[in-house]
């Protein structure tokens, strides 16, 4: 028999005591915080269609939250405060509502008008009996 020592019995300290750590997925992809714009680089960035509707729901920035979204309207391209005026009637919305406060519901309402606006209507087919 082997004489005992004081350490039998006892867990091993140290590194070669740690167990191996478990393999960890890597943390799920965020995408890079939207990078901060003043008002007039936001209105110039939608203008131009580099930034979309959708794009600026998603943005979080203090700026954009707090842009009246008749502001963010009149700014997309081909927008004109009487194509505005009607996006806003037919969504219920009123065009000084903050970007930060409107639901996820008038937020689809508002893309979905724009959509419809977008895609003009099919054009009917020429009836052959009528003509």
């Amino acid at each position: 028999m082997t004489p005992a020592t004081p350490s039998a019995g006892l867990p091993r300290t140290g590194p070669a005591a740690t167990p191996p750590a478990p393999t960890q997925a890597p943390p799920p992809h965020r995408p890079a915080p939207a990078a901060a714009l003043s008002r007039t680089q936001l209105r110039r960035a939608l203008t131009a269609g580099r930034l979309s509707l959708a794009e600026v729901f998603r943005r979080d920035d203090e700026i954009t939250r707090r842009t009246p979204i008749r502001r963010i309207l009149l700014a997309l391209p081909g927008a004109t405060p009487v194509t505005v005026h009607g996006l806003l009637l037919s969504t219920g919305l009123d065009g000084r509502q903050w970007v930060a406060d409107l639901t996820e519901r008038q937020r689809r309402a508002l893309l979905t008008a724009l959509a419809r606006r977008r895609d003009p209507p099919p054009i009917p087919a020429a009836d052959p009996a009528s003509g």
